[in-house]
């Protein structure tokens, strides 16, 4: 385009004389850094100690077929122990008579 010049600047003759105005506090931009302070949280208080739990007892069995099942499991553990059996049956037998 002829005949177009570039648009020149107003000197600022006028404004370089007299001095800035002053603006007001700037603003901290959002996430910059300042100082930390948590929250105030008071110490939890202890809990109270809990008693041991005893030695687990497990509920007596009253039906022969649940009695059976659990000394067919304890077999290997009690077996020959004290005057116990050796043998799966007589152990079953001399248990469950008892």
């Amino acid at each position: 385009m002829q005949g177009m010049g570039c648009p020149k600047r107003v000197a600022h003759s006028a404004e370089a004389q007299e001095p800035p105005t002053p603006r007001g506090p700037r603003r901290r931009a959002r996430g910059s850094g300042g100082a930390y302070i948590p929250a105030y949280q008071p110490t939890p208080s202890l809990p109270q100690s809990q008693a041991s739990t005893g030695v687990y007892i497990p509920p007596p069995v009253s039906n022969p077929s649940a009695q059976i099942n659990q000394l067919n499991q304890s077999f290997p553990f009690n077996a020959g122990l004290g005057n116990n059996p050796t043998n799966r049956d007589a152990y079953i037998r001399y248990n469950l008579t008892r």
